[in-house]
């Protein structure tokens, strides 16, 4: 074919050669200039290398694009993570699959690899879905979203599976590579992502006290490193230590240095557990004493040890003999107590001699709930025998931060508290003086000094946290709505300070029960029971991992239904969702049932507030239409707080008005009978 132009004469032609001779064919043309060779064979092999570079990139592109809106769509890192991890093992397990049976990447490869991928995310977000409602409701099957997700599975490799059967190899090629991508992505997504929630908020089938978070993993983790790294550095070094020509004291004393520099350290890097103490100047080193704790933790003797390099601790058998540091617990002289007392005494009368105390958990073992377990006679019979004096010591908060059943340290507060030393009895049964009975009345010691450092220490504020893991993982919406309602209530101290330890509360209009939560977290004696009319949120509430039987919610609707008979009658923000001829009725309900030492608590708009109403019925716009939080019955009736005081003195009733609000209207009414001490 031959075509001129501009001067320009162009001669096209087209040459069969077989694909083994194409190189010399190139090869023979390369030095002429003015000869193209256009070749489809090369072009469509150069667009594939194009299209994987471009495809990697793209690949990657949609991870980031994909994790970003997990995190978005979930609102926590955790969910976006166990949600993007069976993504990404589907997606590397069909390329590995892939390879191991000789498919390469083609176009069509690429294309159907592209789709599974996309299939991957639809499942992982749908299971995910459906594990959080679980959480969320707790009686959610999880059966509907596995069937649908299996049906969508089926589907999808039967219509391209049967492009097995064609003859040409690329149509094979997308029959298998949608089989094995599609059957890796169900069988990950079926199995991992259920492992890897439950370990969120599960330990060994039961739910934990607070849910596994990205930040407490990481200390957990940074913490064991160090300790097994630092374990293991002491450990090698041992050899070393036992054959330096130094006397053999001074080595021990280094050793014991190590130990609490160590302690010190690993304290340290526990980032978001602070530690704090209590009467320290009663903590006297001066002279060696049995030092026994109440056992809250197996981290409880790493804050011991701290406190000085003068002591020596009772061990168990497996610290005794561990690999990681068994060693240098023994030369460090630590007491095998599980060989018995009496074995080994006169080492114990040695360490003495040389100014070491001994570090006693007279509760034998780490406690289930938090209280202080019976004390065995060890430490008495030792004190006594070693004519030394006892120094006890409490420690409050590392239950909060690791119980026994977990292995996730939490953020919190530890507080270790001193006090005098106690100077043991001998033993005379004629006299009726005997080391059991010097352990009783120190076991009801530490458990009424206990009680006092937890009123002291325990309040909302101390639960916040608590309060807030209850409800993790079960949506970002609500998880942000507790948050702000927390930070606007003062963690609810308010009812706290007002509502007796001992009281029986009806919590009307409870909601998801954070206020309901948080009484009980206090005091574990209230009776509290959270009513309300919006079943999804009573679902939520009742839901709540760790309750005891003093705290119930139940789905009520008060204008239908009579109020149960209680100490405290809370209505905080619910009357102004009731018409006025009801709400009158039921308020007069309860302060006909008001007795000594009963109270209602209402909160509520006050209409004659105009400016701030005004903002009182913005934020209820948000609630009930846009945001829906709240579900009304009846039209919002906002009502006038004179309304209230008028009805509470035709009752003969105290009276009392807290503005505590800056913005809204919102003013909280305590009434009562007239004489009564506050609840």
């Amino acid at each position: 074919f031959i075509s001129e132009a501009n001067d320009i004469v162009s001669l096209i032609t087209i040459l069969m050669v077989d694909q083994e001779e194409k190189k010399h064919l190139f090869d023979a043309f390369e030095d002429k200039p003015d000869v193209l060779i256009f070749d489809n064979q090369y072009f469509i092999d150069r667009f594939l290398d194009v299209l994987k570079e471009d495809f990697r990139l793209l690949v990657l592109i949609s991870m980031l694009l994909i994790f970003s809106i997990l995190l978005v769509s979930y609102g926590r890192i955790e969910l976006a993570i166990i949600s993007f991890i069976p993504i990404i093992l589907s997606w590397l397990w069909t390329v590995g699959l892939m390879g191991l049976i000789g498919i390469e990447f083609n176009i069509f490869n690429i294309i159907i690899t592209t789709f599974i991928f996309g299939l991957g995310v639809d499942y992982s977000i749908f299971i995910t879905s459906g594990l959080i409602n679980r959480h969320k409701y707790g009686n959610i099957s999880l059966t509907p979203y596995k069937m649908s997700v299996l049906l969508s599975a089926i589907t999808t490799i039967t219509s391209f599976g049967v492009l097995i059967f064609a003859k040409h190899p690329v149509l094979k090629s997308i029959a298998i590579v949608s089989i094995l991508g599609i059957t890796s992505v169900i069988l990950i997504t079926y199995t991992l992502l259920p492992l890897l929630f439950n370990f969120l908020i599960s330990n060994k089938g039961k739910p934990r006290i607070m849910p596994v978070t990205l930040f407490n993993f990481t200390v957990s983790l940074n913490a064991l490193v160090l300790f097994l790294t630092g374990s293991l550095i002491m450990t090698s070094l041992m050899p070393i230590i036992w054959v330096l020509p130094i006397k053999k004291k001074h080595k021990k004393n280094f050793v014991h240095s190590v130990i609490c520099k160590f302690s010190w350290f690993i304290t340290k890097a526990n980032h978001g557990i602070k530690r704090k103490y209590i009467n320290k100047e009663k903590l006297d080193f001066s002279k060696p004493s049995v030092i026994i704790s109440n056992h809250q933790s197996y981290i409880d003797l790493v804050y011991l040890l701290l406190l000085s390099p003068k002591m020596i601790a009772f061990t168990n058998s497996w610290v005794y003999n561990s690999l990681f540091f068994g060693s240098i617990i023994r030369y460090a002289d630590y007491y095998p107590v599980f060989k018995g007392l009496d074995v080994d005494f006169k080492k114990l009368e040695k360490k003495v001699k040389q100014g070491y105390s001994i570090l006693v958990f007279p509760e034998g073992t780490r406690t289930k709930d938090g209280s202080i377990k019976r004390f065995h006679q060890g430490a008495f019979y030792i004190a006594d025998k070693l004519n030394i004096s006892i120094q006890p010591i409490m420690i409050h908060g590392i239950f909060e931060c690791i119980p026994k059943s977990e292995f996730f340290l939490k953020s919190g507060t530890i507080h270790i508290k001193f006090f005098d030393k106690i100077k043991v009895k001998p033993a005379n049964i004629e006299e009726g003086h005997t080391y059991k009975e010097q352990a009783k009345e120190l076991t009801s010691f530490y458990r009424d000094e206990f009680e006092k450092l937890k009123k002291e220490l325990e309040t909302p504020k101390f639960f916040k946290k608590q309060l807030i893991s209850q409800y993790l993982y079960k949506g970002p919406v609500l998880e942000w709505y507790l948050k702000t309602k927390i930070k606007a209530e003062n963690n609810y101290s308010f009812y706290n300070n007002i509502v007796h330890e001992n009281a029986k509360v009806a919590d009307i209009g409870c909601g998801y029960g954070f206020l309901s939560l948080m009484l009980h977290y206090t005091s574990k004696n209230r009776k509290i029971t959270g009513l309300d009319y919006d079943e999804e949120k009573i679902k939520i509430a009742k839901n709540i991992p760790h309750k005891t039987e003093n705290l119930q919610f139940e789905l009520v609707d008060i204008t239908e239904e009579e109020i149960p008979d209680a100490d405290v009658y809370i209505f905080n923000d619910v009357l102004h969702y009731i018409p006025k001829e009801i709400r009158n009725d039921i308020l007069e309900s309860c302060m006909d049932k008001l007795k000594q030492n009963s109270l209602i608590i209402l909160r509520d708009a006050d209409i004659d507030l105009r400016k701030r109403t005004f903002y009182t019925k913005y934020t209820e716009i948000q609630s009930t239409k846009i945001m829906k939080f709240n579900k009304k019955k009846y039209k919002l009736s906002y009502f006038s707080g004179q309304e209230i005081e008028n009805l509470a003195r035709e009752k003969g009733l105290v009276f009392n008005r807290i503005d505590q609000s800056r913005f809204t209207s919102n003013i909280t009414y305590v009434i009562k009978k007239p004489n009564n001490e506050q609840v």
